[in-house]
């Protein structure tokens, strides 16, 4: 679940399952994700936008290239991305180890309808 954590604790984390997921295993992740073309005020080192910055628990949004880029840098590939139901809701992110033959697929674009999630509000 890397909806709630700091860039430098999601590096960690992307660092750590590239070093002791299995050549057959799959993580199944979960993110808040953003297109940061969107955002051109953001700088190069600025890849996640957090709701609370008192507390990521509430929070923690990643751009879409820098998750892809930081996976690759420790050995993994995003084998599968399932969009959010409602635009800007959690993505599933399958994430497996770089093999010879295994490519990462795109994570595309959110598509999904814009809307609240059933009982999230009061």
């Amino acid at each position: 679940m890397f909806t709630h954590l700091r860039q430098a604790n999601a590096e960690y984390y992307l660092r750590e399952l590239g070093r002791v997921l299995s050549p057959a295993g799959v993580a199944v992740t979960t993110w808040f994700l953003f297109d940061k073309r969107a955002f051109p005020m953001m700088q190069d080192f600025q890849n996640a936008l957090m709701i609370n910055e008192i507390d990521p628990t509430n929070a923690v949004i990643f751009a879409k290239t820098w998750l892809a880029e930081r996976a690759a840098d420790a050995g993994l590939v995003v084998s599968r991305a399932v969009p959010p139901s409602i635009r800007g809701f959690q993505w599933v992110i399958y994430l497996q180890q770089q093999a010879s033959g295994r490519n990462s697929v795109e994570i595309p674009e959110d598509r999904a309808p814009f809307g609240v999630a059933p009982g999230l509000l009061g």
